[in-house]
């Protein structure tokens, strides 16, 4: 099974039914799904969706609606409201000194010790959460899938959401993240990071 961060939570049925399995969603609705949950170009991904349309291997989409993201690294994760709070099952927004330290390491231009910096790690904390409780949900509804995530470099780091599925679960899991050569992404990693690293990208 392939998960996906373009896509969101509450698509996922969608995800599993459509271009994934059956291919009964236009693409056209696909692609402009995408667009409203992820910023990086389709075409990125073509290749890998449409072997999963072809070999018949599920999909399912793994965001949270974009507009909650954007109330808590405005306005904080205290900021929501119930109605917020009942479409994010399992998600939590514990941010502690070390999790800060990590969203200061990955996203450097966010570094400042104040309550902006506050906020939008209690954003991220949304994002990783969520990612791991959409992954943990599947896998404990299908447990004889091997599921593939394609989830943002941010939120991929050992330290993201895979940190969340580890104190949730005794899942068994891999983290692969790509040597980016741009500036404001350029790191050295450490076995802390990552397990393996994509080169040549």
């Amino acid at each position: 099974m392939i998960s996906w961060q373009s896509g969101k939570n509450a698509s996922v049925r969608a995800g599993k039914a459509t271009i994934g399995v059956a291919g009964e969603l236009a693409l056209a609705l696909f692609i402009d799904s995408h667009y409203r949950n992820w910023k990086l170009p389709w075409p990125l991904y073509r290749d890998i969706l449409f072997y999963a349309r072809e070999h018949r291997i599920p999909i399912i989409g793994l965001n949270v609606e974009r507009r909650i993201v954007q109330q808590v690294a405005e306005k904080g994760f205290a900021s929501l409201t119930r109605k917020h709070i009942e479409k994010l099952p399992g998600v939590s927004c514990n941010v502690n000194e070390q999790y800060r330290k990590f969203i200061r390491t990955v996203f450097k231009e966010h570094g400042k010790n104040d309550t902006a910096f506050t906020y939008f790690s209690e954003a991220q904390m949304v994002w990783d959460t969520t990612l791991a409780w959409n992954i943990l949900q599947f896998k404990e509804d299908n447990p004889q899938y091997t599921v593939f995530v394609i989830a943002g470099n941010g939120h991929s780091w050992k330290q993201g959401f895979p940190e969340q599925i580890r104190q949730q679960s005794d899942l068994v899991f891999s983290v692969i993240l790509p040597e980016l050569s741009h500036a404001e992404w350029k790191q050295d990693y450490t076995r802390r990071d990552t397990d393996y690293l994509w080169l040549g990208l």
